[in-house]
């Protein structure tokens, strides 16, 4: 068994980023690599991964069961279901590479990914493995600490004075603390 301390001790360093840089820069690049093949393949996209592929969605539902991997455009058939995520795909990319809230907008990346590409697995090469790898990499990765919007908002931010109430951030846990022991008031 591993002693609290010990833990307590090795959790900042779990915590932070250790290539802050490097992580950015796959963010940038993934993200921009996939928004930019989106963009060229605007006019086809429905022809590739939509309701107009050769490849049916009777045979994506075959090769998914067999296969159990994941896409959303499964859930419906239907050809605004597809644009949306398509569009989805393109925002997610898009605020990806920005850095614009990295946490959520890697969620979604990923799920886009994963989803236009096990929709139609006859389209891609080698390389869109590597695009899978990385979008679920940036998932788990604090990829947005520079190089990005979030960087710039954390920037602004004032710094805390060290006064114990003075970090609104911490509000939430401090009320219901407070509103119990009566000290509220």
């Amino acid at each position: 068994m591993i002693p609290g301390g010990a833990v307590r001790a090795a959790l900042p360093r779990l915590l932070t980023t250790l290539a802050p840089y490097q992580a950015a820069a796959v963010r940038i690049g993934t993200a921009g690599t996939w928004g930019a093949f989106l963009l060229r393949e605007w006019p086809n996209r429905r022809l590739l991964y939509g309701d107009r592929s050769p490849w049916s969605a009777e045979l994506n539902d075959r090769l998914l069961a067999d296969t159990h991997a994941f896409t959303v455009l499964s859930w419906s058939g239907g050809r605004w279901w597809f644009e949306a995520v398509y569009l989805l795909a393109l925002a997610s990319a898009a605020a990806l590479a920005l850095g614009w809230r990295t946490r959520v907008s890697a969620a979604a990346f990923a799920l886009t990914v994963l989803s236009l590409q096990n929709r139609n697995v006859l389209v891609g090469d080698g390389g869109d493995n590597l695009v899978h790898l990385m979008a679920i990499y940036l998932v788990f990765t604090r990829c947005g600490t520079v190089w990005s919007l979030d960087a710039r908002r954390r920037a602004r931010r004032p710094a805390p004075t060290g006064r114990p109430g003075a970090n609104p951030g911490r509000w939430p846990t401090r009320w219901p603390r407070c509103c119990t022991t009566a000290r509220c008031w």
